[in-house]
């Protein structure tokens, strides 16, 4: 199994509570992801085409989250984020929204 494959699982797995808890803190992390994007102390982007990629992905999270909270997430969609995140095809940001994933499984494991 792949680790895209076996995140899915283990995400499919949680109860709506922790699976909202780790959407809520996914959701953060990515935003500190997103920073990558920026030239450092100035309000210019260093890669505009990564930080579009995180707001589609930032944007798969939320909706998630959002209809978890309103218990109408349809079948597979919660499943789906970890391709949405842990599958981006640019290395670099791949290498952050894994560190993301990872420390909000962290948080949630914490809980």
């Amino acid at each position: 199994m792949t680790t895209v494959a076996a995140e899915a699982e283990w995400i499919g797995s949680l109860a709506p509570d922790l699976a909202i808890r780790f959407l809520a803190r996914l959701s953060w992390e990515i935003t500190i992801a997103g920073r990558n994007s920026y030239e450092a102390g100035t309000d210019e982007l260093a890669n505009p085409r990564q930080l579009r990629r995180v707001n589609e992905i930032q944007h798969r999270v939320t909706a998630c989250l959002s209809q978890l909270i309103e218990g109408t997430c349809p079948d597979g969609f919660t499943q789906s984020i970890a391709k949405w995140v842990l599958a981006e095809q640019d290395d670099e940001l791949r290498s952050l929204l894994q560190w993301s994933w990872t420390k909000s499984r962290k948080y949630v494991a914490a809980k």
